[in-house]
């Protein structure tokens, strides 16, 4: 049997052997990303000459390894499970070589476009390799008591980072130069790789969670056999399309309703901010029921609606407000619940599948609002997208709650 962690014992998950250092890496490493990022972006379309095909790609770069490669990273950081600090490790120092050579580059003034093309395709492939060992490394350091409340923790520390990498970044491009911004970017993966190298980990057992890892067809009849993972996969992807571009969304109701006021657009996307970090502080481990994730997908399509009839300001950033609060609710409780629900064998499989369908999903969902927004505008689109939410959210319940009087949940 797996041995009761430090956090369980004392009841502080501080007190976990390895979890200071994870999240203190957490915490460099993505603040110097979103800092990169924010400078990344302004490199992009200042050599381009402001071209918005260049910054396209430039995302996409760093996008489609995920989607490509993460399934395969996943699986074989599950094949090497006993090495999972080194398949976080390597791709780390690789990313840290790219980010600091661009950003000597940049500062010598030698750096063209392809040159951030390519970095930001290393980072893409860095993210692929390393993720799905990131999050399934959280279950060997914490355990499952005290899971949900790290992966909380990881939620407060990335939308935090959304907020303090781009303050920095247009510190750092108002007084300095681009170049450094990847170099400090550089250096906060190399910290963190040590903050990682830190962690001391148990020895795995072999416990599974969820049965044992199948010895024919791998991850697809592993996914196939088990409805709970393929309905919260299903609810992963349902949230990211529909309710998850409002960088998409917003620009087009200040436009419509605000006439373009840029404060405004400032206001409405540090409102979602403060709800998705809200978010993260209230969770709680009873949030990863199946019936109360149905619940959580009802509220989110409820509150888009709300968004999406708001007649004053006021109501519009609580709508808005709530709709941060309530994504960032899903997506803890359905990453707590698919790491809880599948064996050590196929965790990092398993989440390396979740970060794909949310990423594809998510892209997916973009370019269906943006020709919904070139048509109907920005309100009619939300409230099209509300409609989605509920809709699906109801056939998928029904489906889950048809499928246990079938047979046994799994």
């Amino acid at each position: 049997m797996r041995s009761r962690s430090n956090a369980t014992r004392t009841g502080s998950i501080f007190s976990a052997e390895g979890f200071l250092y994870y999240s203190s890496a957490q915490i460099i490493s993505n603040i110097g990303t979103w800092t990169q990022r924010l400078a990344q972006d302004w490199l992009a379309l200042a050599i381009s000459n402001n071209n918005s095909y260049a910054l396209a790609v430039t995302v996409a770069m760093q996008t489609v390894p995920i989607v490509l490669f993460g399934v395969f990273a996943g699986s074989l950081a599950d094949k090497n499970s006993k090495n999972l600090k080194r398949a976080i490790i390597g791709p780390y120092l690789m990313n840290a070589s790219a980010l600091v050579a661009l950003g000597i580059s940049s500062l010598l003034r030698w750096v063209d476009i392809y040159q951030i093309f390519a970095v930001a395709f290393i980072g893409g492939m860095a993210t692929a390799f390393a993720q799905p060992a990131r999050t399934a490394i959280v279950y060997d350091i914490v355990g499952p008591a005290f899971l949900p409340k790290a992966v909380s923790i990881n939620s407060i520390i990335f939308n935090s980072s959304k907020i303090i990498g781009p303050m920095i970044a247009g510190y750092m491009l108002v007084f300095m130069k681009p170049g450094w911004a990847f170099i400090l970017n550089g250096l906060s993966y190399v910290i963190s790789a040590v903050m990682v190298v830190a962690i001391k980990l148990k020895r795995r057992s072999n416990d599974r969670a969820d049965g044992l890892v199948p010895r024919r067809g791998g991850l697809v009849s592993y996914v196939l056999s088990r409805p709970k993972i393929m309905v919260i996969l299903a609810m992963v992807a349902l949230v990211s399309a529909f309710a998850q571009n409002g960088q998409l969304v917003l620009p087009f109701i200040v436009k419509e309703n605000f006439d373009g006021d840029v404060r405004i657009y400032g206001y409405l996307t540090s409102t979602m901010a403060v709800g998705s970090i809200a978010a993260a502080f209230a969770y709680r481990n009873n949030l990863n029921s199946m019936n109360m994730m149905f619940g959580v997908c009802l509220l989110i399509g409820i509150a888009q609606a709300a968004m999406s009839a708001a007649a004053y300001p006021a109501l519009l950033f609580l709508a808005i407000a709530a709709v941060g609060f309530l994504v960032v609710i899903m997506n803890i409780s359905t990453n707590s619940a698919l790491q809880l629900a599948v064996g050590d064998g196929m965790r990092a499989q398993v989440m390396a599948l979740f970060m794909t369908a949310n990423i594809s999903a998510n892209a997916a969902g973009a370019i269906f609002v943006a020709a919904m927004i070139q048509r109907l505008g920005a309100y009619r689109s939300l409230f099209i997208c509300a409609l989605a939410t509920l809709i699906l959210s109801i056939l998928l319940f029904a489906i889950y709650r048809l499928n246990l009087q079938v047979r046994p949940s799994r």
